[in-house]
């Protein structure tokens, strides 16, 4: 019996199972809680820096040095010479990091550009030459210890003088060394300003002088009597030339053009021209000082002196020789600045080859003073030279090169006493050129200007260092300035050409043996043009 109940309740079981499937099913039950997290580790410990590398500058040579000659280029800017580089570390070790490195610099220790790009040679370097293309001298297997740099026509990194010295510092990666050698280059060139004047428009006929601490541009205006000066500050060769101070105005002149001459000393800059109105007179004006006339020294008409050139002894003693209006008759006569002028001989000097050409006389006062030496030119096609001191006239010697009229010349002694003459020939369309060392008794020839045109007018002076003739030369309508070289038997001209006005003046001024200033005019316009040498 109870089987038969337990069979019957495990059925009545199964069916409510059987209707509960169909159900809902019941709401999931919420998450547990997260773990809480583990500690971090601890870090490890950082490793041991390595050693830092060990390559050193180099040391300085300090027996490197640099030799030159003369830049032979006279454009700023661009650099011919010769330099020899010794002391340098010719090393055999292949494996040696050492190199030199040249450089342009705009002083002894300043580099502004590395030296390389255009006309640069190394020769004697080890197994790199190549200074053309790179500016790195390599000494690994150098012969000896020496370099030959050549530098033909190399332009620099700058044009306008501020490159002014060559630098080669030995280095290596690591960089230069600490100290450089170096050496001036001394960049021969000009520097010109044009459109100068010191009472604007209307000029003509510019000179220049100096005492060797002020220079002055002197200039007459378009009625060619009017004479003004001003002071020039010279510059550099970074900076042109300009002018300073005011302008001062002068007792007017009869004829600038044929009368005027300007004369520097140690102590002042003199001005002589005929009075305007009493043209057998003249005025002596210091710049910056009083004037003297001196009056009736010629004798004769108002018109008596057509021609005068004035110059100085070593002293600063003024000395003049007057070529009268006959055209035969010479006067000399020194001048003292303060009280007026006397005969250097009371009688005058009669032409004995013939008569003499207006503007065809020049002089030159003796170094040691006590009188002069003139060249007087002749309607006979020749020049002669005669000597004037207390004692009278004397002649010197003629020269047979072939003149006319209106030829210009110049005069120069140095300091040894030995005379140069630059003057026309040939109707002024060629030039010659003259040395002497016996006080022009005898002559030789030396080479000619180059021709620059029909002659204007030239201007001789000497540089104090190499006892060289400059010469300021005006030609047509081109002025140059040339240097002589005796060794060489040849004139170099300084600097580029300068446009000029047919049949005006030239100025020329040796300031110092590295400053040579030229003036010129054009129209209206004055240009000063200044030659740094060094």
């Amino acid at each position: 019996m109870r089987k038969i109940l337990l069979g019957i309740s495990v059925l009545v079981s199964l069916a409510f199972l059987a209707a509960c499937g169909s159900g809902s099913n019941g709401s999931a039950g919420s998450d547990g809680t997260s773990g809480t997290a583990g500690t971090a580790g601890t870090n490890g410990t950082d490793g041991t820096n390595g050693t830092d590398g060990s390559i050193a500058v180099p040391s300085a040579d300090t027996n490197t040095f640099v030799t030159s000659v003369v830049d032979t280029t006279t454009t700023l800017g661009s650099i011919t010479n010769t330099y020899t580089v010794t002391g340098m570390d010719n090393t055999t070790a292949m494996d040696s990091r050492l190199r030199y490195y040249l450089y342009e610099g705009t002083s002894a220790t300043a580099k502004a550009d590395i030296l390389e790009d255009g006309g640069v040679t190394c020769t004697g370097g080890g197994t790199d030459t190549d200074c053309d293309s790179s500016n790195v001298v390599d000494p690994r297997g150098m012969a000896t210890d020496n370099l030959t740099l050549a530098l033909a026509g190399h332009t620099l990194n700058a044009s306008d003088g501020s490159i002014t010295h060559l630098i080669i510092c030995p280095g290596n990666e690591a960089g230069d060394a600490a100290s450089c050698n170096a050496v001036a280059l001394n960049d021969r060139g000009q520097k010109a300003s044009l459109g100068v004047s010191v009472v604007g428009a209307g000029v003509g006929n510019a000179l220049v002088a100096t005492t060797g601490s002020a220079t002055y541009l002197i200039e007459a205006v378009a009625d060619n009597e009017s004479i003004y000066s001003q002071a020039i500050t010279t510059g550099s060769k970074t900076t042109a030339p300009s002018l300073s101070s005011s302008a001062s105005s002068f007792v007017a002149s009869a004829d600038v053009r044929e009368s005027m001459q300007v004369v520097g000393t140690s102590s002042g800059v003199y001005i002589i021209a005929q009075v305007s109105g009493d043209r057998d007179n003249y005025s002596l004006t210091t710049i910056g000082g009083s004037t003297i006339y001196i009056d009736n020294i010629t004798d004769g008409t108002e018109t008596a002196v057509t021609d005068i050139d004035m110059s100085a002894d070593s002293s600063g003693n003024l000395f003049a020789t007057l070529l009268q209006d006959d055209n035969d008759t010479l006067s000399a006569i020194s001048i003292d600045s303060s009280n007026g002028a006397s005969y250097v001989t009371t009688d005058n000097y009669t032409m004995v080859s013939g008569t003499a050409n207006r503007t065809s006389q020049c002089s030159a006062a003796y170094p040691n003073g006590g009188g002069m030496i003139v060249r007087v030119g002749h309607d006979n096609l020749t020049h002669e030279f005669v000597s004037v001191t207390s004692s009278g006239w004397s002649w010197k010697s003629a020269a047979v090169a072939a003149q006319v009229v209106d030829q210009f010349c110049d005069i120069v002694f140095d300091a040894d006493g030995k005379g140069y003459y630059v003057g026309g020939e040939d109707n002024n369309t060629g030039v010659s050129a003259y040395v002497s060392t016996d006080n022009f008794s005898t002559l030789t020839a030396i080479n000619s200007v180059p021709d620059v045109g029909v002659l204007n007018d030239v201007k001789l002076g000497v540089d104090p260092t190499t006892k060289q003739p400059i010469l300021a030369i005006s030609g047509a309508t081109t002025a140059q300035m040339f240097m002589y070289d005796n060794s060489s038997d040849a004139w170099t001209q300084l600097g580029s050409d300068v446009t000029v006005d047919v049949d005006e003046r030239i100025g020329l001024a040796i300031v110092d043996n590295n400053t040579f200033v030229m003036s010129t005019t054009d129209a209206d316009n004055t240009t000063i043009t200044v030659f740094y040498d060094n």
